[in-house]
């Protein structure tokens, strides 16, 4: 996470960024849920009228982010085609 941070030194300000290594606790429940493999707990990351954009492709609701992520996202690494590796967030 980058903060922006100002500065003055006598008559000139400095602007510069800081990076963190905290995490919002909604991003933290959410990416955890994603490398667990955990469906009900990836879904309750989200708002029942959630759309998430995949690649051009457009899921929209629970129901269709559920049968996408159950599909695409949530699968164990070694449940992946060889060629593709298998996913994890960090």
């Amino acid at each position: 996470m980058a903060v922006n941070v100002k500065r003055t030194r006598g008559r000139r300000t400095q602007k510069y960024y800081i990076m963190t290594t905290h995490v919002p606790v909604a991003v933290a429940a959410y990416k955890k849920a994603a490398n667990d493999c955990d469906s009900a707990a990836f879904l309750a990351c989200l708002a029942s009228d959630a759309l998430v954009n995949d690649v051009e492709r457009n899921f929209l609701g629970i129901k269709a982010i559920k049968s996408w992520s159950d599909r695409e996202v949530l699968v164990p690494k070694d449940k992946h085609r060889k060629n593709e590796g298998g996913r994890q967030l960090r």
